[in-house]
């Protein structure tokens, strides 16, 4: 549960709702969302979800991590786009040491 609003995992998808002012939803666009939303690109595969005050991140089978919402300071780990300040779908994390 994130700062105003909620993710969860529904038999492997990943869905949200709430407050949207960062892109937090992962929904491809601002505004609050009153029902649980399908992420972009997250209808399979995913096993957790973690989410912050205002950016949320999801574990996927695959081992791979995606995150979306807030990136100021580039804390999405999503290196191509150290210069957005908010990433409104799911990216890939960049994991240089992994």
């Amino acid at each position: 549960m994130g700062e105003n609003y909620v993710c969860v995992v529904d038999n492997g998808a990943a869905k949200c709702f709430g407050a949207n002012d960062y892109g937090q939803l992962g929904s491809g666009k601002y505004g609050y969302l009153r029902k649980p939303s399908q992420v972009i690109g997250l209808s399979e595969g995913v096993i957790a979800i973690s989410a912050s005050k205002n950016h949320t991140c999801a574990l996927l089978n695959s081992g791979q991590v995606k995150c979306w919402g807030s990136n100021v300071y580039g804390k999405l780990g999503a290196g191509q786009f150290e210069n957005i300040y908010n990433i409104l779908e799911p990216v890939d994390v960049i994991c240089p040491r992994c």
